[in-house]
């Protein structure tokens, strides 16, 4: 089987995960522009996290307003600066996709997020080596969803056995993926500093892992080999 595509989730994979430590000092400034209690902020922000996913909310803006009217442009604003400084990736991710696309592959993105990253997309420098960007606010729908891993295979011309899908193994990802029939490689991250630090998905994988994205070209020249052995997948 030659493999034509690769697909990347976006947080912990090609770009950090949102810190824990300082998305909550962006809270807590937040609240403090809004003349509102920390906590009872944070809480509903991070209530509103799956909505803020599948599209309900279009703007930061829309979900300060559940929970404070005043002085929404200020605050929002903290969150986009967060975002933006989030969306630059290590030199070394952006040449090894640059390197896949000089082999052959397309590049496609499906990643969980607000909509503070598509309206921010346009100034990472992602945006000019992802043939498909699928955020899921836009899409309406988020992993591990089978239809988000269709559109994208479907988007980029490709039937889903000759895509191979990367991510950190949040929100389920790598069971969608194997769904649809790409082939799930683990982006291996410290979980220490994220929200969701029980994942379900990676508890005893067994299936092929990278450490840096930088390793994944050799990886891709592997599995594409005529002489692998078909049992690593």
């Amino acid at each position: 089987m030659k493999f034509k595509a690769v697909i990347f989730d976006l947080f912990g994979t090609l770009v950090d995960n949102f810190s824990k430590k300082k998305h909550d000092k962006v809270h807590a400034l937040m609240a403090k522009t809004l003349s509102v209690p920390y906590e009872a902020f944070r809480q509903a922000f991070g209530s509103s996290f799956s909505d803020l996913c599948i599209g309900k909310f279009r703007s930061i803006e829309e979900i300060i307003a559940v929970c404070c009217a005043q002085k929404i442009n200020t605050a929002a604003q903290y969150r986009y600066d967060f975002t933006m400084r989030t969306l630059k990736p290590k030199v070394e991710v952006l040449i090894t996709l640059q390197n896949l696309k000089n082999d052959g592959y397309k590049i496609g993105l499906i990643t969980n997020c607000g909509p503070d990253v598509p309206l921010l997309w346009h100034t990472s420098p992602l945006s000019e080596h992802i043939d498909l960007p699928l955020f899921s606010c836009t899409e309406k729908i988020q992993k591990p969803a089978i239809e988000i891993y269709k559109r994208a295979h479907e988007q980029l011309g490709l039937p889903s056995n000759v895509c191979v899908y990367v991510g950190d193994g949040s929100s389920r990802e790598m069971t969608g993926a194997k769904e649809i029939g790409f082939l799930p490689v683990l982006k291996q991250v410290d979980l220490e500093d994220v929200y969701d630090d029980a994942r379900p998905d990676i508890i005893g994988w067994r299936g092929l892992s990278i450490a840096e994205i930088e390793e994944l070209p050799e990886l891709l020249a592997r599995i594409n080999s005529p002489d692998l052995s078909p049992s690593i997948f």
